[in-house]
């Protein structure tokens, strides 16, 4: 992964070898490029474009050009602000301000953005309170970040897929399954699935995993050691789409019960009982039982053949591009501490634990609720030239938002200098 380290007026050496950015006093794979705006006075769409333009002219080519992932710092921010970062969906570019883009929680939620992934939210009801999950916002540090997606965006991901199952209840009403963590998705004492699927015959199908806290999950933030239930929103499973925890369940600990009841499960009219049979930390790798109960547990003789377990690759954009969706519409805002349990509280920079509540440090404000709207995706690409949008050419953007970007003035449905 290369990234790029945007800092405004910095005349830093930018020489390159064979195109590459030589990095004279920059980490390497970084390099500094000076635009020629201010940071205080522009939109971050502006920003962004013209640190795009910048880069291209000093490399010599297009973004994302030999790379997979671009990052851009800022120093800080001015403008349209209320965000620690942000980032493209399926795409190549996350743009990060101020220190976030050294919080490692904060990187690999703008990079699942990048991988398609939508946020997951919470037994709240809210975007992105699935404290299980990295899409759910739940690490705020630079030493804290040994955690990992829920069992939805790990199905979706594809990374495991050796080591996934698919469960059609109504073909295999009754089913018990050992399931290990992803932490131990390498572990070769173990072929069990770390991901179940559970097939609904609708695009809001639920999915299953162990949440097991050790290894690459050791500082999960929410649900250690139990089953997580996890339900998407559409594209069942395999596409961008908010997924929402629904259960924890185990028999200690932080659990919503032993079991998990879903009514009219696929609108059948037939309820699915999830439920745990045990856990077992003292083997390795650690297991959890799984039992899944549709209905009576009775093959209906009328019921429908399986479901085909191939499914079509969700067909990704051409990396060069413009991205396919917008920002993300409420971009990774800083800790809110009275909001953290006593372990999310110690481990959060700029928050502390005093008297059972979790209180902010005398250094500023808590971050603001992410409210800053969401701009139209600006095009990764070389220069505006003469005669599309621009502040020379008002009346070819499209667009109110791409209007502003482009230094123009938006009135009634008309883009004018």
């Amino acid at each position: 992964m290369e990234k790029l380290d945007v800092t405004e007026g910095d005349q830093e050496d930018t020489s390159l070898t064979n195109g590459v950015p030589n990095g004279q006093g920059v980490a390497p794979g970084v390099m500094e490029v000076t635009i020629q705006l201010s940071l205080q006075s522009e939109g971050r769409g502006t920003v962004r474009n013209a640190v795009t333009t910048a880069v291209q002219n000093a490399i010599g080519e297009s973004l994302p050009g030999r790379y997979q992932q671009v990052m851009y710092v800022l120093q800080g921010c001015y403008v349209e602000c209320g965000w620690a970062a942000y980032a493209y969906i399926n795409s190549w570019n996350s743009v990060y301000q101020g220190v976030y883009y050294k919080h490692t929680g904060v990187q690999v939620h703008e990079l699942g953005h990048n991988f398609n992934l939508a946020h997951s939210g919470g037994l709240d009801g809210q975007t992105y309170t699935d404290h299980t999950c990295m899409m759910g916002n739940p690490l705020y540090s630079d030493d804290t970040g040994k955690m990992c997606y829920n069992p939805a965006k790990n199905w979706q991901i594809g990374w495991y897929s050796d080591r996934t199952l698919l469960l059609d209840p109504q073909v295999e009403p009754t089913k018990t399954v050992t399931l290990v963590g992803i932490a131990d998705y390498l572990n070769e004492q173990s072929t069990d699935p770390v991901v179940i699927k559970v097939e609904t015959r609708l695009a809001n199908d639920f999915f299953v995993g162990f949440n097991r806290a050790t290894g690459v999950n050791a500082q999960n933030d929410e649900g250690d050691d139990v089953v997580t239930v996890i339900q998407v929103d559409g594209n069942n499973g395999s596409g961008y789409s908010q997924s929402r925890l629904r259960a924890k369940l185990g028999f200690t600990g932080d659990i919503t019960g032993s079991s998990y009841t879903i009514s009219n499960f696929g609108g059948t009219g037939v309820s699915l009982i999830i439920s745990v049979d045990s856990i077992n930390l003292g083997t390795v790798p650690a297991t959890a039982t799984v039992n899944f109960q549709y209905g009576s547990g009775t093959l209906s003789p009328t019921s429908s053949p399986t479901v085909s377990l191939t499914k079509a690759p969700t067909k990704s954009p051409s990396p060069t591009k413009a991205p396919t969706k917008s920002p993300t519409k409420a971009p990774t805002v800083g800790p809110n501490c009275p909001s953290f349990s006593s372990k999310t509280c110690r481990q959060t920079s700029g928050c502390f634990w005093e008297g059972g509540v979790c209180k902010n440090q005398n250094t500023g404000p808590t971050a603001p609720t992410p409210t800053a709207p969401t701009p139209t995706a600006p095009t990764p690409t070389a220069p505006t030239p003469t005669g599309s949008c621009s502040i020379n050419s008002c009346s070819s953007c499209e667009g109110g938002g791409a209007c502003r970007d482009a230094g123009c003035s938006w009135s009634k449905g008309t883009c004018t200098p």
